[in-house]
């Protein structure tokens, strides 16, 4: 982030829900006696390439040798103390659109920090649940091959014989949907057309002849 008139240009994720990208912020000379739990700090720091860049995080606790600092939207600390070598100030307000916006600090920064990071625990869990339900219905109704009886697209069937055996390639308007491999049983199949596809598949896995989308034995 370039200095310009003791400002920060905001680039990056790492803040994010306390700063946006573009947020010019207003740096104030400080030093370390200055500086509370909860504050937000601009420090160097080396990153992976061993090159040094200027970090905007949130200080969380005081140690002997150095405070810990954390990104507000990072899940673990930074690896790098921040000390009165490396610290380029103390962030005291955020411009955006023509405004103003002071950052919250001491206890009122370290309050809002851990909002977010309960709120951002709390979502992300349920979008998990919520993902692993849907994945359930999605296998539960791939596999009543009920959607089979109200979507019926024309998918052509290509018989092929290759050097890895024998595929059966399914054709949805000149785009490969799925692939069939009867001498292992493997199928491959674009999503949604598994919906149509699966219970036709697994018959012919089982020995039978699909009912719905008769396929005629490879020659």
């Amino acid at each position: 982030m370039p200095l310009r008139n003791k400002t920060r240009i905001y680039k990056g994720q790492s803040m994010a829900g306390t700063f946006r990208f573009g947020d010019r912020l207003i740096v104030e000379h400080s030093s370390v006696t200055d500086i509370h739990p909860g504050d937000v700090v601009i420090y160097r720091a080396l990153d992976h390439g061993g090159k040094e860049k200027e970090l905007v995080h949130r200080v969380m606790r005081m140690l002997p040798k150095g405070m810990v600092a954390r990104g507000d939207n990072n899940p673990f600390p930074d690896r790098t103390l921040v000390t009165e070598s490396n610290l380029e100030g103390r962030v005291s307000h955020a411009e955006r659109g023509g405004k103003r916006i002071p950052v919250r600090g001491g206890w009122p920064g370290l309050v809002w920090a851990f909002k977010g990071h309960y709120f951002r625990g709390i979502r992300g869990w349920a979008w998990g649940i919520i993902c692993h339900i849907g994945r359930m219905l999605y296998f539960r109704l791939r596999g009543s091959g009920l959607v089979a009886y109200l979507w019926r697209p024309s998918v052509e069937r290509i018989r092929l014989l290759t050097k890895q055996g024998r595929v059966v390639k399914y054709v949805y308007r000149n785009r490969t949907v799925a692939c069939y491999f009867p001498q292992n049983g493997r199928f491959g199949c674009m999503k949604p057309y598994d919906l149509v596809l699966w219970h036709e598949v697994k018959t012919m896995g089982r020995g039978a002849e699909a009912k719905r989308h008769p396929v005629p034995p490879l020659q």
